[in-house]
């Protein structure tokens, strides 16, 4: 955020270094620090990435944007399921606890899902892709967001929402495809202003979370 608004004085050069070596060999960043088996997680991943690209350091934004296609690219059945976090190596992670399906995959059917794993994806990797002009990079974010467009309509209704349409609004900046706009407008009208409450708050999110 320093970095973007110019305040190099808090965005040093060694604040930069220490982001970037927790980067892992595949690409990917993991959403605990210690570990050194730590599970990749494509969220974090896509942060950090967004993070180096803000800091100057391009390579390592590349790297990220190269780790988050493989993933895409790895998916083994996007008719039901889209995995979201790999191990060090980057090899896919399919199999877990029954109980903790929502830390590693979205599906079609569930309404309560953590969603912002494809949002966040699709607009990273739209944004590198102006970035680079890599065909690659379009081609998964447009899979990440069009997977989101096959799950349950009631998602709509949940917060994880947010990220589908920020992806989805990204997307449309560089696509010009309406039906990209039309999701992100949908998660405006349902997500934010349909599901807030007489408070001014939102439903909060049940999804057990285990990063730092």
């Amino acid at each position: 955020g320093a970095a973007r608004i110019g305040r190099i004085d808090i965005a040093s050069s060694a604040a930069a270094d220490r982001l970037c070596a927790y980067q892992h060999p595949c690409g990917g960043f993991a959403g605990l620090i210690a570990p050194p088996a730590a599970t990749i997680n494509l969220c974090v991943t896509a942060q950090c990435g967004w993070a180096a690209l803000a800091l100057g350091r391009e390579q390592v934004a590349m790297r990220t944007a190269d780790f988050i296609a493989d993933l895409f690219e790895a998916q083994p059945d996007l008719s039901r399921y889209l995995y979201f976090n790999t191990d060090p190596k980057g090899r896919l992670i399919t199999e877990f606890p029954p109980n903790r399906a929502p830390e590693y995959r979205l599906d079609t059917v569930q309404a309560e899902q953590g969603f912002f794993y494809a949002g966040i994806a699709a607009g990273y990797l739209a944004d590198l892709h102006t970035l680079s002009g890599r065909s690659r990079y379009l081609e998964a974010a447009r899979g990440f967001i069009d997977f989101d467009l096959t799950t349950n309509p009631d998602s709509f209704k949940w917060p994880s929402k947010c990220k589908v349409g920020w992806g989805a609004a990204l997307l449309y900046r560089v696509t010009g495809e309406n039906r990209y706009r039309r999701l992100a407008e949908q998660v405006a009208d349902i997500t934010w202003l349909g599901a807030q409450k007489e408070d001014g708050s939102w439903g909060g999110m049940s999804i057990p979370l285990s990063d730092d």
